[in-house]
């Protein structure tokens, strides 16, 4: 009798354990973190700029005179403005690519009226960083806080 009292117990025990280790797993994979896969979803809604830093140095809002917010919207518009006014609006897409050749595909913003795309770096606790590509003049990477 005893035998089976335990065999009962090592059981139950065995089996939240396995509970526990899916919920686990299934809470990891849940976290608001995106550092590739689909972004879409993430990334929709307006975004207010922080800072952007990379060459030839940091810069803010207060550094440049004039605020910026970024609005991604499920139609596949963007819209960027600047001190609240509207300083352009353009199609986007999410587009996946290996950018460096590691055979990792990354999140990738191609916005049709910009000389350059966003790489999506991460989008965790409302907050986006983009890494500007292929772009000479600009800074490499832009911090934005999402808009509630």
């Amino acid at each position: 009798m005893d035998y089976h009292l335990n065999l009962e117990e090592t059981m139950k025990t065995l089996n939240i354990l396995i509970i526990v280790s899916l919920l686990l797993f299934f809470l990891s994979s849940c976290k608001n973190t995106s550092e590739s896969g689909d972004n879409g979803p993430a990334i929709m809604g307006k975004w207010n700029w922080v800072k952007s830093e990379g060459w030839p140095g940091s810069t803010t809002p207060e550094k440049v005179g004039y605020t910026k917010q970024i609005v991604f919207r499920i139609d596949g518009t963007y819209s960027e403005y600047r001190n609240n006014l509207l300083y352009m609006e353009s199609d986007y897409s999410i587009v996946k690519k290996d950018i460096d050749d590691d055979n990792i595909d990354e999140s990738i913003i191609d916005i049709q009226n910009l000389s350059f795309e966003y790489q999506i770096d991460s989008i965790q606790n409302d907050t986006l960083l983009l890494k500007i590509l292929f772009c000479a003049d600009c800074r490499d990477s832009e911090y934005y806080t999402k808009v509630k």
